[in-house]
């Protein structure tokens, strides 16, 4: 028995070094597959990076390829454009000019970075010499208009809005510069007239001064109306230029003549100032700035309504053509001015409705007082008056008031209530302690 057991012990390690041996070579094997395919995976690796840097290398020169074409398109574009837009400018086609021009513009700013290249920097001088004679052609034009030489037809409204349009495309300082040169133009006459040293620019002859104010605005009504876009509000910048000269012509007078100021043509001229300004603010009421911003709006929506796609077999580098897509650009920026405009507006009909109160007129407070000086006096003369014309009985035995005291109250409420319509300033102050002392 004990020799069968041996047996089978010697026959079971035997196995089971058979079994070691087996398991050992099963994972050299399984080793050596890994080793394997580590190997392969470097290799695999190797040729994806080798492929991969060669479809970089083509995707870089894709991307400078199209980029190239691009820019050529647009120079191509560019140069175009401006061609037409010299013919336009020579057949003074003026609202084709303000399309091309904007086009054009909006065509320059892709090459800002590129503005050393001799070909980009030749167009931009072509673009800078065009804008150069487009204003110069600008003001002569308006300036033959305004001095007359050339004769107001039913068709100079349209000629000179298209030309606005033009004005509007060379940029916010061109616009700006014409609209200061053309008040200076309109308020030309106004400073031959009433020059600091001439009769007609005392304050006795202020009414004359806003006389030619309303003639000024009644001829704009007539003859530029229909010119200007509503947005520039060209004639509200002329009074205020108006307003603004005005104002310092009285404060030089005043300072002149403060020694010898007399209090009835002070008050006069007060008075005649408050009602132009009151009238002024009257045109400018926020009915017309809410009636401007529709005009607008609408002008902007037919805009929009009239842009077509192009067509197939429309040539991409016509004007046309560059008209409509840079309508197309605009748009989104259209919108997005309309709608600040919108947010806007309600201040602005505010700031209208009194916009013009005290432009002129308060030049007048540091010379107040002169009224209150002639109202002292009056104060004092009245009450002299009365108590000489006083009987000293009561009328009525309830109340027990003096008639001299009903008169003397009466008076100072008169000459506080004319007060507020001259000013609610010092003055008004002033006067409210001067009847308290006289009380």
């Amino acid at each position: 028995m004990m020799l069968s057991k041996a047996s089978d012990n010697k026959l079971m390690q035997e196995a089971g070094k058979e079994d070691l041996d087996l398991a050992k070579g099963a994972i050299q094997e399984l080793f050596n597959k890994i080793n394997d395919i580590k190997r392969k995976a470097e290799q695999s690796e190797v040729m994806v990076q080798e492929i991969c840097r060669d479809i970089k290398s083509l995707d870089y020169a894709k991307r400078n390829l199209t980029t190239t074409i691009k820019a050529l398109k647009r120079l191509h574009m560019l140069v175009t454009g401006i061609e037409q837009l010299k013919v336009m400018v020579e057949k003074q086609q003026y609202r084709e000019v303000g399309n091309l021009l904007e086009a054009v513009t909006q065509l320059t700013t892709y090459f800002e970075e590129y503005k050393n290249v001799p070909k980009i920097a030749e167009q931009q001088k072509q673009i800078n010499e065009l804008k150069k004679s487009l204003r110069q052609k600008i003001y002569d034009h308006f300036t033959s208009v305004i001095d007359k030489k050339v004769q107001y037809t039913d068709k100079t409204p349209a000629q000179l809005n298209d030309i606005c349009f033009v004005i509007d495309a060379l940029g916010p300082t061109s616009r700006q510069e014409f609209v200061d040169w053309f008040c200076n133009k309109q308020l030309n006459e106004y400073n031959r007239l009433f020059r600091p040293e001439d009769e007609t620019a005392k304050l006795e002859q202020a009414e004359r001064r806003f006389t030619w104010i309303k003639k000024t605005l009644r001829t704009y009504d007539e003859n530029y109306t229909a010119v200007f876009p509503p947005s520039w509000r060209m004639d509200e910048k002329i009074t205020e230029e108006f307003c603004k000269r005005t104002r310092e012509q009285f404060v030089h007078i005043l300072e002149k003549t403060s020694a010898q100021l007399d209090h009835n043509v002070l008050i006069l001229t007060i008075q005649k100032t408050l009602e132009i300004e009151r009238q002024l603010n009257q045109r400018w009421a926020g009915s017309t700035v809410s009636a401007y911003n529709s005009e607008e709006s609408e002008a902007f929506s037919e805009e929009e309504v009239s842009e077509e796609e192009p067509e197939e077999n429309e040539n991409p580098h016509s004007a046309e053509a560059i008209k409509k897509r840079y309508k197309r650009f605009q748009k989104q920026k259209d919108k997005e001015r309309r709608r600040k405009e919108k947010e806007s507006k309600k201040a602005s009909e505010q700031t209208l409705e009194s916009k013009f109160k005290g432009k002129i007129s308060s030049c007048f407070d540091p010379y107040m007082h002169v009224y209150i000086a002639h109202e002292d006096k009056a104060m004092s003369d009245l009450i002299d008056r009365l108590l000489k014309e006083e009987s000293w009985s009561v009328e009525d035995e309830r109340t027990k008031i003096l008639r001299s005291c009903t008169d003397m109250i009466y008076y100072f409420k008169e000459s506080i209530t004319h007060c507020s319509q001259l000013s609610r300033n010092q003055a008004f102050f002033d006067l409210y302690k001067l009847s308290l002392i006289h009380i």
